[in-house]
């Protein structure tokens, strides 16, 4: 993996392990979600999905493993700046509907069900 060297140890682990347990996924979780957002912005993700569940953990790993260092470098072409405020705007209001709904013991909004 080129990118290898940059990951955590408890990363490299899971990545090497091919039957990862469920709380194994877990722990790692908040890791590949940032990743995933990461490579959004640099544009090796064309969409973020509604944060109704995890992200796919292995198309973030296959994206990070296919290229070296200066090549993911290099072929990143990050998001205009209105796109990264809107996303970043769209997943607080998730956050906020959710934190709302949980906090008035209403129910979660349906598109994040």
């Amino acid at each position: 993996m080129c990118l290898a060297p940059h990951f955590t140890p408890n990363e490299k682990e899971f990545i090497r392990n091919a039957a990862p347990t469920d709380e194994e996924k877990k722990a790692l979780s908040a890791s590949f979600e940032a990743a995933t957002a990461l490579l959004w912005a640099l544009g090796y993700v064309d969409a973020l999905s509604i944060p109704n569940r995890t992200c796919d953990a292995k198309r973030a790993i296959a994206c990070m493993s296919d290229r070296k260092r200066q090549r993911f470098i290099d072929e990143a072409e990050l998001r205009p700046v209105s796109q990264l405020l809107d996303q970043a705007d769209l997943t607080f209001r998730y956050h906020w509907a959710m934190a709302d709904a949980k906090k008035n013991e209403r129910r979660f909004p349906p598109i994040l069900t």
